[in-house]
């Protein structure tokens, strides 16, 4: 998983709570905008994450 689905799956209800019945379309468009204005420093710890379950993977399955 990179970043920006894992920031994702977190914020994804969020959205869907506060917009019921809206298009999943819309809603990951929304989730697109609000991910790129994000600032490098708020991105940060989803970065990290996604690289310590990338690491976790490598580990877990090493011939893959």
């Amino acid at each position: 998983m990179n970043a920006y689905m894992i920031w994702s799956r977190i914020h994804r209800p969020v959205l869907n709570q506060a917009y019921p019945g809206t298009p999943f379309s819309t809603i990951s468009a929304r989730l697109g905008e609000e991910w790129k204005n994000l600032s490098l420093e708020q991105q940060k710890p989803y970065y990290e994450e996604a690289e310590r379950l990338k690491r976790k993977h490598a580990e877990e399955y090493p011939s893959k």
